[in-house]
């Protein structure tokens, strides 16, 4: 039940912003939980979301796209997009400074 009240408050007080990936730890079948902090209000929250890591490259330190509960920012989840009939999460790729 609880499971379902999340899903319904993300769906229906829905907002955005953007986080950063700190971590991840495999489990069964190639799915991993990735670990990732955001701000809301200046309050930082730090979460995990399940995926499949099969079609994703990202990198620790990446930016994430997260959508949280408006009333209850720690309900959280990275945002998914649709690439080739597979849901990969929304990132941007850190800019890694090349030192000579």
């Amino acid at each position: 039940f609880y499971s379902q009240f999340q899903s319904h408050q993300l769906d229906t007080e829905n907002e955005y912003t953007t986080g950063i990936i700190v971590g991840y730890q495999g489990v069964a079948k190639g799915d991993c939980n990735i670990k990732f902090c955001y701000y809301v209000n200046n309050v930082k929250y730090t979460s995990f979301s399940g995926y499949s890591i099969k079609y994703d490259k990202f990198s620790i330190g990446d930016t994430c796209f997260v959508k949280y509960a408006r009333s209850n920012p720690v309900n959280s989840e990275l945002v998914k997009i649709d690439v080739n009939g597979h849901k990969v999460i929304k990132y941007k790729p850190m800019i890694r400074k090349i030192t000579p």
